[in-house]
């Protein structure tokens, strides 16, 4: 399966960008199975190097919460959730994740805003 393509950064009048939108693939205990370079870029992490590697250890915290949200996700719809990342050695950043079951695990699709720093 090749990784999924973020959306490209929603832009108001004056072209400042209002918010950044990063989507990627993980398995039902949050390891990363595909990541692209944006979705990478946003942890500050290569994408080689995330590949296999659990998404909860970048949550600030709510990891417990979102944990439960990947596993009831397979039953159903669970509401998005606003979650803080904390990038590799980046301050925290804070964004909207939802949940949806694909094919290939979960889709994490996090909205950061411009704001920080994306």
């Amino acid at each position: 399966m090749s990784p999924p393509h973020p959306q490209r950064p929603k832009t108001v009048s004056g072209g400042r960008v209002d918010r950044v939108t990063v989507m990627l693939t993980t398995d039902r205990t949050g390891r990363v199975v595909t990541i692209d370079d944006a979705g990478a870029k946003a942890f500050n992490i290569s994408a080689r190097r995330a590949n296999g590697r659990s998404l909860l250890q970048f949550l600030q915290r709510d990891r417990e919460e979102v944990l439960r949200d990947l596993r009831a996700v397979a039953s159903g719809d669970v509401p998005p959730r606003r979650v803080v990342i904390r990038p590799r050695e980046r301050g925290p950043r804070a964004a909207m994740l939802s949940l949806s079951q694909v094919d290939a695990g979960i889709r994490w699709t996090l909205v950061f805003d411009a704001d920080d720093g994306a």
